[in-house]
């Protein structure tokens, strides 16, 4: 045989070799083989999808209109500082139902100079309408479709930070539409713990208490609106706290400063373990915010040994903190966590190192306060989600189910194989049994191509692999049917099998690379399972032109130069 041969040999051999190495660590614990192997075996293994291991599968939704509302009441804020200084007798208040801001003014001379102060730096509004004495702002389409898809890409990355503090491997989280989002998590046994972990808001502001009423006069005031609006809040009940919150700040307004709220403090009696809700008065803007998070972590209270937070601001945040703190010495500053007011210190001193800490509240039990913390401290060096997010739908899979569908995939495969092969053995003889070779070495190319490249293998993605092992042969088919035109028409062996395979090519070309289209097609348009079926189908499309074309013509090769065969069995 010729040296040109024995290199494809060689190749063919080093990629079965690298193949076979490549799907070890999926099958079997290489931690169990001598260290010497370990050495060369590559550090990776075919991952598998939800479907097939089991865990947990949710898809989260965030309101657009909220999202909207959450940033006009930012702005709102800080329109009124600038214009302020415009018009001393503006103001500025939010619509509601809507993002829109309301900008009233006394002077109609003015109004220019408001205008152009809100062009200049305010570009992302555009005027909704204009009275004689206000003016209606709207976020223009183009901000509100950049904030939505904002939430939705840090919501992302915050989940995404999240599940790997939790310590989840291969999740799989992505956007669907304009307000979804699909998280799953293989493997994943405390499903209630991942959900809370994942959907927690997380959103640490610090905020001025407003001393101008006292408690008392808070809790009677409180008290008066449940009456009069039939609001009210039962732990368990259903109605969700936030719900409650807004109803209550909705319902007050008017009784309470413009740029005032009311938030709680949920504190628990020990003897009794009865729940109390204590109102506070706020300012609605918060001056720091926990996207200045560097660290938190769980500590304990020096006097009670209960657990509690303690976090660390970064750089951009210790400044303003120490501003605050310093401006408002003898104040009190409460630390607000997903609208709950956790404590509400007297400013002593100025603070200038940007570190404090939560308290969860004294008489819980220890080991739950403990997880709470973990928990807390967890979202808090993760990110807070930029707005409050919605389970849709919950989906908890079990591993035996993922066991069944993976028996029940190699059935498939290996019946599918099975019949295959038989079939072209029957069939084309020899030539079968060089067919069925190259069919068999698609398996471990395909798996070890996918666990090179992190793909994960789903229950589609098994169906993937069966269409392939029916599409393995077609070139297998194509080619050998010309090289029977070819034999009838008289040609040697050797003329018959290289016009059989130059006359194929062509055939074989258009039709997978059509198939590989509609698959890359599949792939970038399609999610989930449709994703995971495409990724199987395009590898396994290449793999298996590969094998048909090189591989068993290598082994036509073989037969032609090493047994000089005198007619081809086919």
């Amino acid at each position: 045989m010729s040296r040109k041969w024995w290199t494809k040999f060689a190749f063919v051999c080093v990629l079965v070799l690298l193949s076979i190495a490549g799907i070890v660590g999926s099958v079997y614990d290489i931690q169990k083989l001598p260290s010497w192997i370990r050495v060369i075996l590559p550090d990776q293994k075919l991952k598998l999808g939800l479907d097939l291991q089991g865990g947990l599968h949710i898809v989260m939704g965030i309101d657009p209109q909220k999202v909207l509302n959450e940033g006009a009441d930012l702005l709102a804020q800080d329109l009124k500082e600038d214009l302020l200084k415009v018009s001393p007798g503006i103001q500025v208040t939010r619509e509601k139902g809507n993002a829109d801001i309301r900008v009233q003014f006394s002077n109609t001379e003015d109004v220019k100079e408001i205008r152009k102060k809100i062009r200049s730096r305010y570009g992302i509004f555009e005027f909704v309408k204009q009275g004689p004495n206000e003016l209606i702002l709207g976020f223009s389409t183009q901000e509100k479709n950049y904030r939505i898809k904002r939430a939705i890409d840090q919501s992302i990355e915050a989940i995404r930070n999240r599940i790997d503090e939790l310590g989840v491997s291969e999740p799989s989280i992505q956007s669907e539409g304009t307000d979804r989002i699909v998280v799953q998590l293989p493997g994943v046994q405390d499903t209630e713990r991942a959900k809370d972990i994942i959907g927690r808001t997380a959103k640490l502001e610090f905020k001025l208490v407003d001393t101008t009423k006292s408690p008392a006069e808070l809790l009677a005031l409180v008290a008066q609106i449940e009456k009069e609006k039939n609001i009210q809040y039962v732990a368990g009940a259903g109605a969700k706290f936030s719900t409650y919150l807004a109803q209550i700040n909705e319902a007050i307004s008017g009784k309470i400063p413009a740029d005032d709220e009311i938030a709680f403090q949920r504190q628990i009696d020990p003897q009794t373990q009865k729940v109390t809700w204590i109102p506070y008065l706020l300012k609605k803007k918060a001056d720091v915010t926990g996207d200045y998070i560097r660290d938190a972590r769980v500590g304990r209270d020096q006097q009670t040994n209960e657990p509690l937070v303690l976090f660390q601001l970064n750089a951009n945040g210790t400044k303003p903190f120490a501003e605050l703190t310093e401006k408002n010495v003898g104040g009190f500053l409460a630390i607000v966590l997903d609208g709950i007011v956790h404590s509400a210190p007297q400013i002593k001193s100025k603070i200038p190192n940007g570190e404090g800490q939560i308290t969860l509240g004294a008489g819980d039990d220890v080991n739950k306060m403990f997880k709470e913390a973990q928990d807390t401290a967890l979202v808090l060096r993760a990110g807070a989600l930029p707005t409050t997010i919605e389970l849709l739908e919950e989906r908890t899979v079990g591993p035996s189910l993922g066991a069944d569908s993976i028996e029940s995939g190699k059935k498939a495969i290996l019946i599918g194989t099975l019949a295959i092969i038989l079939f072209m053995i029957f069939y084309y003889k020899l030539s079968g049994i060089i067919a069925a070779v190259a069919l068999l070495l698609n398996f471990p190319f395909i798996l070890s191509i996918m666990a090179a490249f992190g793909a994960t293998l789903t229950l589609p993605g098994l169906a993937g692999l069966i269409l392939t092992v029916g599409m393995a042969v077609d070139a297998n088919v194509l080619i050998f049917e010309r090289i029977r035109e070819e034999i009838r028409l008289n040609k040697t062996p050797r003329t018959s099998i290289e016009m059989g395979f130059e006359k194929a090519w062509g055939t074989i070309f258009d039709a997978n690379v059509t198939t590989l289209v509609t698959a890359l097609a599949l792939f970038a348009e399609g999610t989930g399972p449709i994703k995971g079926f495409a990724v199987t189908l395009s590898i396994g499309i290449c793999c298996s032109v590969f094998t048909a074309v090189y591989i068993s013509r290598l082994c036509f090769e073989f037969l032609l130069d090493k047994i000089n065969i005198s007619k081809v069995s086919i």
